[in-house]
């Protein structure tokens, strides 16, 4: 999970997002955590219980070491597209998230924003989320 936060200056960020979204619908949905987004912006949740998408994460998330409790109601993405596209290679190389698509959407973060480390890539945690694709 995100590493080594620390709270940033900026006020918003665009950020690539790894989201799962079934076939037939127009939401997102967190892979790690399970809840459904805000449709077009709107408020992180703060996840008391995990109902993960697939197995690429833990399903321990909560209550191990890799959830820094400054997480809580916050969502991450990464800075550089890229870096979000590899995981999603990597996430549908290794298993298959049954009735989900696996995909990159661009957004914004505000509220709250706080800059780290996912592995070695930049990323960027928020309370509050819109969609820009």
């Amino acid at each position: 999970m995100c590493r080594h936060l620390k709270a940033s200056r900026k006020k918003s960020a665009i950020i690539f997002k790894i989201v799962a979204k079934k076939s037939n619908d127009t939401r997102y949905y967190s892979i790690a955590m399970g809840f459904m987004y805000p449709k077009k912006a709107g408020r992180i949740p703060k996840v008391k219980v995990q109902h993960r998408i697939g197995t690429h994460f833990g399903d321990r998330i909560l209550y191990s070491r890799a959830h820094e409790d400054n997480m809580k109601g916050r969502t991450a993405g990464f800075v550089n597209r890229n870096d979000a596209e590899c995981m999603v290679s990597e996430i549908k190389c290794c298993e298959s998230i049954h009735g989900h698509d696996v995909l990159v959407v661009k957004a914004q973060l505000t509220n709250g924003l706080m800059s780290g480390q996912y592995g070695d890539d930049l990323v960027i945690a928020g309370r509050h989320i819109e969609w820009l694709e």
